[in-house]
């Protein structure tokens, strides 16, 4: 008659078999665990990117917003010499054109400390040759006369001297269009 050898209350000893079957699941646990601490890392580094993309699309929608404003109101201070600027200038206004300092490109400036590391900011308005028309928003028609220009306003924010382009990590570039009136002025 043969015995089982028993290891405590009713159980039958470990076999050769079961042997670093422990080692085996606990490798498999921390495998799981690596690929799960992996996807979070992945994940948290994407969004990071993506935030930091945003805040450099956000600022370069100002810098365009900014270049759409300085053009209005280069045009609303005298209408006379606007037409006559734009007209000498092909139809187009740089920020150059408005101020030569038009932001503060210091550490603690329009930009903060990220200045540096992007490049810079600028923007260009581009006008079309302008229509003469008796009529304009909030007066009223044939009493005065107009210049009606179609501005397309473009805006960067980043590092324009690049060669290669992989090598650009935040650059950023809007577009504004707009309608402008300038006036009033002599009429033809």
């Amino acid at each position: 008659m043969r015995r089982e050898k028993r290891c405590g209350v009713g159980r039958p000893a470990r076999g050769a078999g079961d042997r670093g079957m422990v080692l085996v699941l606990t490798l498999l646990v921390l495998l799981v665990l690596s690929a799960v601490a992996l996807a979070a890392v992945q994940s948290v580094t994407n969004h990071l990117a993506r935030a930091g993309s945003y805040r450099v699309g956000s600022v370069a929608y100002g810098v365009t917003e900014a270049g759409s404003e300085a053009t209005m109101s280069l045009a609303a201070i005298n209408p006379g010499a606007f037409n006559e600027f734009v007209a000498s200038h092909g139809f187009q206004v740089t920020m150059g054109d408005v101020s030569n300092i038009f932001f503060d490109t210091n550490a603690g400036g329009s930009f903060g400390r990220e200045i540096g590391n992007v490049g810079g900011a600028n923007w260009v308005s581009r006008l079309s040759n302008p229509i003469s028309s008796h009529r304009a928003p909030g007066y009223a028609v044939g009493e005065y006369c107009f210049r009606k220009y179609f501005s397309t306003t473009d805006g960067t924010y980043g590092n324009n001297q690049v060669t290669n382009p992989d090598d650009v990590l935040r650059n950023s570039q809007k577009r504004f269009m707009s309608t402008i009136f300038v006036g009033p002025t002599g009429c033809e």
